[in-house]
């Protein structure tokens, strides 16, 4: 198996799409693609640059979507450009899927998503890229879950939109939709490990949630929820990105992240960027700066650690669209951190998202994540 990169900056569609063939071609070395995966800004002419690269490589399978921000082994990190990965490899099967209408019928549109892949519901590895607005990310990842077997390791996220949370898109072949899911299911010679991770870490004391609605945290501990935040934060304080909650849900032992907004709703609530389910304990959590690096550094290292074969192949990454507004000027240093620990050498691609997909161990269903890094490695 290869993992081949090109990475554009060129804002003009033609020159973009001239400069992924070049380097597509370039890393291919007369190998044919089996599959491709499209990162785009929001900004990019979408419907030319899926049609330039079905022309440069026809009949080729790809998904993709909007993002945050992307990055690779090239150009580090980026916003406004277009990164492609490219996989081939001999005895590779892969199949796409896309379905519509997520905001009607999650759970429905999810099932025919995965029932698009023709008996592909069971592979080694699925990269899902979803709709993130007006829709629950948790949601989808609740329905593939259900569709799909823990033994097929499923990663991905929801498309961004440069923070602007007005539109985003999703790519299937040469089509660009919205409310959509884009499903691509890899089967074969395939060997696949994740590493999850963060670097926030847990202050304080648990409290319940005692009252929640999808995202919307109503009660902790029996009280409003706002009113118990204020209590640890104290004042006006208005929740933020900077200080997620840790959800630990009832009989888990691993925890995810969930994204507190910075608004203040009249009904003392707290908007989060995912669901949190009743019953369910919560932790406020703090990191900075180089702690927030330290945990891309740690995703890294547990993707090395469980990788099962010799030498991986390359890096499918997923990281936080919250991780860049906190990390800022600092963003291009959590890529370096992942090539630290991978060597310096291994082909990576990826984007910033407005939620990530990834299971917490080996072997677990996916769960859907806030300020988190999912790092999937992929090899034969």
């Amino acid at each position: 198996m290869r993992v081949v990169v090109a990475h554009t900056e060129d804002p003009d569609v033609d020159g973009a799409i001239d400069e992924i063939a070049e380097a597509g071609r370039a890393g291919l070395d007369g190998r044919a693609p089996v599959a491709a995966l499209v990162y785009a800004g929001i900004g990019m002419d979408h419907a030319g640059l899926l049609r330039g690269i079905a022309k440069v490589w026809p009949g080729l399978p790809t998904i993709g979507c909007t993002t945050d921000g992307e990055c690779s082994s090239t150009l580090c990190f980026s916003e406004d450009s277009a990164v492609v990965l490219l996989l081939t490899g001999e005895g590779l099967r892969v199949r796409t899927s896309v379905a519509q209408g997520l905001a009607a019928d999650t759970a429905g549109t999810v099932r025919r998503a995965v029932g698009g892949l023709d008996g592909q519901a069971a592979p080694p590895l699925m990269i899902a890229l979803g709709e993130s607005l007006n829709v629950s990310g948790a949601g989808i990842v609740s329905a593939l879950n259900a569709c799909v077997p823990a033994s097929t390791t499923v990663v991905g996220g929801t498309a961004g939109d440069q923070w602007k949370f007005s539109k985003t898109y999703q790519f299937h072949g040469d089509r660009v939709i919205s409310d959509g899911v884009a499903l691509m299911a890899i089967d074969g010679d395939l060997e696949v490990s994740v590493g999850v991770e963060s670097g926030w870490k847990p202050i304080g004391r648990r409290a319940r949630v005692t009252r929640s609605k999808g995202n919307l945290l109503y009660e902790l501990d029996g009280k409003p929820a706002m009113e118990r935040f204020r209590a640890w934060f104290g004042g006006h304080t208005l929740p933020s990105p900077e200080h997620p909650f840790a959800v630990f849900e009832e009989g888990a032992e691993d925890s995810y992240l969930r994204a507190p907004m910075p608004l203040d709703p009249d009904d003392g609530s707290i908007v989060c960027a995912g669901d949190i389910p009743e019953g369910a304990m919560v932790q406020v959590t703090e990191a900075g700066r180089d702690q927030i690096l330290d945990g891309a550094r740690n995703a890294m290292r547990q993707a090395v650690a469980l990788y099962p074969g010799d030498q991986p192949s390359g890096m499918l990454l997923f990281s936080c669209a919250a991780r860049k507004q906190v990390l800022g000027t600092r963003t291009h240093q959590e890529i370096e951190a992942l090539a630290e620990v991978a060597g310096g050498t291994l082909t990576a691609g990826g984007f910033y998202t407005y939620g990530e997909i990834g299971p917490l161990r080996p072997g677990a269903h996916a769960s859907f994540h806030n300020e988190t890094v999912v790092a999937a490695l992929v090899g034969s």
